[in-house]
């Protein structure tokens, strides 16, 4: 069978196998019932073994799988992993059934793109994105000579970009799961003959002596169980005690790239360790990545370099450098070149820290923070200096609120994020009212001039300063804090108008945190550092912030009217 080449494998991507999949799935379920990724193999063996049946021109119809896998001129790692799984009979007999009925293209798409981190059938199969894996490796900056290894290579997906873009250099993949590796074999197998991955446990495997490029890929989206089974000890290893026990057995001038979860880079329970490799030099570089760029995992990664001898650390903020695609994010080629020139240069998504100012932040390597902190304004104060309160709204129960809403206008009125718009409190939707507020919940209700910001969301978000009549109260739901601020030293709406700049949109994107969900805590809140204007200055800041709500609040009453007369033009 012809080997595939890099044209050809992107030719490949754009195969739709959908239908292939379903097929067999289909077929093997109403069969016999096998746990998520024993089908997965179970599938790509009925792939493979009709992939080399067409090509060769078999016929299966009178045949065994042995007289079968014996008309095959392919290495023996390849049969033995055919062989572990097509013993099936129902693996067989779905061979026979659907033998040129699928082209050759959708049969090797099938096996080397069918990614189980995009299905949550498949949630728990250790894999990476395409984009991690490439970016990886530009960042190992592999030459002819190196010799590559990846430690829990999951689906082989590494080896194969690596083998496509460099057949010179040295490559071997590490796994410890038996299935991921099989996988990896027969996917590879299509690339080259060459068989580079092995099956054994990580935390023991001795690195040999010339492996000078390393990459971690560490398996968040596997259960916790079976990551920890990965390693022989029982010792239940995080992503940076498995690389600090790795660090220890390579030579100098060895380059390690490690997928690490974000928040590991600044919670306490982390602290001795980062401290460790700080002051060691170990670290060489940290890339915060986008938000859901793995699929089924609650939390956000980064990468981050790891080498020897390093007086400075660069840290790197690349979490807008994404795609979307079918809904996914995604790093795409030209978002790795951005990253990639972030390396080399300086701008508000970089920054380079020496050890020392390292140690003085108590070792801290939050990216998004150590950014934040070098390039807001050094003669501005803390947020937290010019409040005088802060709560949350109320977390009414839905069942509570049901009992209270009015179908008539009242002064009592509960509010949403879906209220404010545009920086506008919106009040013009019944089912708001409510017929009384409890007395236990008026301590949440909002004062006048309280600037309103929400718990979670993203850019643009819904802020506003509240202004209330005297014969009004508004209870406020738990997605809002509200801030009553000391209008001696700030004018709400010159905060406002500073957290709707460009500037202070940034600001914040810093400091709502979460990989599905951004959200946003008191403590992250208060740390921001304001720009604070002489009152003077910010009352004409605030007094133009002012007029332009008034315009567009005029703008969207015509908008309305509008609206309206256009159900009167037909008559």
């Amino acid at each position: 069978m012809k080997k595939i080449d890099k044209e050809y494998y992107e030719i490949l991507k754009q195969v739709d196998y959908k239908k292939l999949e379903r097929t067999l799935r289909d077929s093997f379920e109403r069969q016999v019932f096998y746990e998520e990724k024993e089908l997965l193999i179970k599938m790509l063996t009925v792939a493979y073994i009709l992939l080399e049946a067409q090509d060769s021109k078999i016929e299966l119809k009178d045949k065994d799988f042995n007289s079968f896998v014996n008309l095959l001129d392919t290495p023996a790692k390849i049969k033995e992993t055919l062989q572990y799984y097509a013993n099936d009979d129902v693996v067989w007999m779905i061979s026979k059934n659907f033998l040129d009925v699928f082209q050759n293209d959708e049969l090797i798409s099938f096996i080397l793109f069918n990614d189980p981190s995009n299905s949550r059938r498949f949630n728990y199969i250790h894999t990476s994105p395409e984009g991690i894996l490439k970016l990886s490796l530009k960042l190992l900056d592999i030459k002819d000579t190196d010799n590559v290894l990846e430690l829990n290579s999951g689906l082989g997906n590494l080896g194969v970009l690596t083998f496509l873009d460099n057949q010179k250099l040295k490559f071997k993949g590490v796994e410890a799961d038996t299935i991921s590796e099989h996988i990896a074999i027969l996917k590879f197998s299509l690339i080259s003959d060459e068989i580079i991955f092995e099956n054994t446990d990580i935390s023991n495997y001795k690195i040999d002596k010339e492996v000078n490029k390393i990459f971690i890929n560490f398996p968040f989206n596997e259960l916790p169980t079976e990551r920890y089974s990965r390693f022989s000890s029982d010792k239940k290893f995080s992503e940076w005690e498995f690389t600090k026990l790795l660090l220890d057995k390579i030579r100098e001038g060895t380059k390690v790239v490690s997928i690490v979860r974000e928040n590991t880079l600044s919670i306490r329970q982390n602290k001795n360790t980062l401290k460790e490799f700080i002051e060691e030099g170990l670290i060489e570089t940290v890339i915060s990545l986008p938000s859901g760029i793995f699929q089924g995992i609650g939390f956000k990664v980064a990468l981050v370099i790891f080498s020897k001898g390093n007086k400075k650390i660069k840290l790197i903020d690349a979490t807008d450098l994404y795609v979307v695609e079918k809904k996914n994010n995604i790093i795409s080629d030209e978002n790795i070149q951005k990253i990639l020139k972030l390396l080399h240069e300086d701008s508000k998504k970089t920054i380079s820290k020496n050890i020392q100012d390292i140690e003085d932040n108590d070792y801290n390597l939050d990216v998004t923070e150590n950014i934040q902190e070098n390039y807001q304004t050094k003669e501005g104060v803390p947020l937290k200096t010019v409040i005088k309160n802060i709560t949350r709204g109320s977390q009414i129960r839905l069942s509570e609120l049901e009992e209270l809403k009015s179908d008539k206008p009242t002064p009592f009125i509960y509010l949403t994020l879906t209220n404010i718009n545009d920086g506008i409190i919106e009040l013009n939707n019944n089912e708001q009212y409510l017929t009384m507020i409890p007395e236990k919940l008026e301590k949440y209700c909002i004062k006048n001039n309280s600037f309103l910001i929400p718990k979670i969301g993203t850019p643009p978000y819904k802020l506003a300063i509240a202004q209330v009549n005297d014969d009004i109260k508004i209870l406020p739901n738990g997605n809002f804090f509200i801030i009553e601020l000391d209008e001696s030293k700030i004018n709400p709406w010159y905060l406002v108008a500073f957290f709707t700049s460009d500037l202070g949109v940034e600001y914040l994107k810093y400091r709502y945190k979460g990989n599905i969900i951004s959200h946003l805590s008191i403590s992250d809140l208060e740390k921001i550092v304001i720009p604070l204007y002489e009152l003077e200055e910010q009352n004409k800041i605030a007094q133009k912030y002012i007029e332009t709500i008034d315009e567009i609040k005029k703008l969207k009453e015509k908008l309305e009217e509008k609206k309206i007369s256009l159900k009167g033009i037909f008559k």
